[in-house]
């Protein structure tokens, strides 16, 4: 009786032992997941962001993100300017300074993984990429690192320090907004905390390419304007 008792008791003990040891490798899987899911998501001034780069196809960019996305056309996304604020100085927002023919908006369940708001194209290829904070999941938003420094919500002052003073600064109410056309990268400030960015190819005849575009975008502009009944825009 004693024998069974005995080995009854090293049957338990060596049951629960391997038990202990199942529930610590979970756990640890568990901890190990959690973290690659908090993995940071890195992007690159003129470059990328994650695995969406400069000048990929849209063929590239669905076999990543996949289908759920809604195309625009150039006018739409001018239209939806339009309607936001109808004296905007289109001229001067770079996306339309660089020239798009198409974009891709991720939707609302792609942005619960992927911080990327708009994907501009040219010809079919990837030209500029907004990325932003204004998302639903705040632990998304703290994974964004911009050139292996900057993160959202980071002071204009330490993103300054980090790119230097070699900016133009473009008009938008409410926010500042310093385009480093040199390093491709445009920074977008909300009370003084950078909350979104645009990655483009960095183009050091972005100036002029704004002064011969400036009144093309502005004409196109206030075409929609009378389209849509505005009042006669001022010479």
């Amino acid at each position: 009786m004693k024998k069974i008792q005995t080995s009854s008791f090293i049957f338990v003990t060596a049951k629960l032992h391997f038990m202990q040891k199942i529930i610590t490798f979970f756990t640890m899987l568990a901890f190990a997941t959690s973290l690659a899911a908090q993995k940071d998501i890195s992007a690159a001034a003129g470059s990328n962001c994650g695995k969406i780069k400069i000048g990929m196809t849209e063929k590239q960019v669905r076999a990543i993100l996949g289908n759920d996305l809604q195309t625009t056309t150039y006018k739409e996304e001018m239209m939806a300017y339009w309607y936001h604020n109808r004296t905007i100085r289109i001229d001067s927002i770079t996306q339309f300074v660089l020239g798009f023919d198409k974009c891709l908006e991720l939707s609302d369940s792609l942005n619960r993984y992927w911080p990327v708001f708009k994907i501009f194209l040219l010809n079919g290829r990837i030209n500029c990429i907004i990325v932003t904070a204004y998302l639903d999941d705040s632990l998304l938003v703290k994974r964004v690192l911009l050139d292996k420094k900057l993160r959202f919500n980071d002071d204009k002052e330490k993103c300054v320090q980090y790119f230097g003073t070699s900016y133009i600064n473009t008009p938008y109410p409410g926010y500042e907004e310093y385009v480093y056309y040199k390093n491709g990268v445009q920074l977008i400030f909300d009370e003084g905390a950078l909350r979104t960015f645009k990655i483009f190819k960095p183009n050091l005849n972005f100036l002029k390419r704004i002064a011969s575009r400036a009144a093309i975008i502005s004409a196109e502009f206030k075409a929609i304007d009378k389209e849509k009944g505005g009042f006669d825009w001022p010479d």
